[in-house]
């Protein structure tokens, strides 16, 4: 998570610049929340792999953007780089993502 933050957190306007917390709780409904007022991704032990944690990292990257254009942004920025998604396919999973929100 430190490298994550050291190489995205330029991508947005984090409330904090220190590296997030990352907590593992088995009993979290859903697959994982970004909580901004302590700075932290709480995720389940089975859903703690990249594409959960990125998801999460992109909203404390964008405080309050919930699932808007913001969060897409850096969402597709974090697929194309770490995930290695062509920028077509990321574009249109953001498309949709947009309209799911």
């Amino acid at each position: 998570l430190a490298d994550l933050w050291a190489r995205y957190r330029h991508l947005g306007r984090p409330m904090y610049l220190r590296v997030p917390r990352l907590i593992v709780d088995p009993e979290l409904p859903g697959a994982g929340v970004a909580r901004y007022d302590v700075h932290s991704i709480t995720v389940r032990p089975s859903e703690c792999r990249l594409p959960v944690i990125l998801h999460e990292l992109a909203h404390l990257l964008t405080p309050g953007a919930e699932h808007g254009p913001k969060w897409i942004q850096a969402m597709l920025e974090l697929w194309e780089t770490e995930l290695h998604v062509p920028r077509s396919v990321a574009l249109l999973a953001g498309r949709q993502l947009l309209v799911a929100a």
